[in-house]
């Protein structure tokens, strides 16, 4: 993921890498849920 830095008093104007792998993160995690639970059936 990237994003782009910028000054803390301009903070508007950059892109939080962190905020950007969120949602990949979240996704990671939900696949991992459901192939866990099918291996348990």
């Amino acid at each position: 993921m990237t994003g782009r830095a910028t000054h803390a008093s301009t903070s508007y104007a950059g892109v939080s890498a962190l905020d950007t792998y969120l949602p990949v993160h979240a996704a990671l995690a939900d696949l991992q849920r459901r192939r866990n639970a099918m291996a348990t059936r």
